[in-house]
């Protein structure tokens, strides 16, 4: 067998993650912990991380629903707490297999952590400004409509 593609996930294999940081930011900020979350809680988690609901209504959503006054940028800023750094070391390792192979990117995330991903790679890297120049297409589930670990989007992809 004949390997021509790679498949990374943004999450943890690129990008270092640390989701209990943002479950305990989102728990102290809204009062919701996220084991212990509503069905419309999971749903407007889904439905912002595969695009069928915009950034503001995500946002409002747990303005609404938090137990004290909070803000928007309160809300990306526990969102975004799961996200960690970015090691160049990966980066370069992805810019390298590009030239032997066909690459690409398959992320369940969302618009926020992307703008994310860019502030910080304007602030640690020389040689990147975004994640989308390393591989041939990025497959990400808000531009998809649907996420891992759903077929469609293996299919679609």
């Amino acid at each position: 067998m004949v390997i021509k593609n790679l498949v990374f996930d943004l999450g943890n294999v690129i990008i270092n993650l640390d989701i209990p940081r943002a479950e305990s930011a989102f728990e102290e900020l809204v009062g919701v912990s996220f084991l212990e979350a509503t069905e419309d809680d999971l749903k407007t988690f889904l439905d912002f991380e595969t695009g069928r609901i915009e950034e503001a209504i995500f946002i409002n959503y747990f303005i609404r629903r938090a137990k004290k006054p909070i803000q928007a940028l309160d809300v990306i800023r526990a969102w975004n707490a799961m996200l960690i750094d970015i090691p160049e070391q990966r980066l370069q390792m992805v810019e390298a297999l590009s030239r032997s192979y066909r690459t690409f990117f398959l992320s369940n995330t969302n618009a926020m952590h992307l703008r994310w991903v860019s502030k910080y790679l304007s602030r640690h890297s020389d040689r990147y400004d975004s994640l989308d120049v390393l591989v041939e297409t990025a497959f990400y589930s808000h531009k998809m409509g649907c996420r891992k670990t759903e077929s469609n989007i293996y299919e679609m992809m």
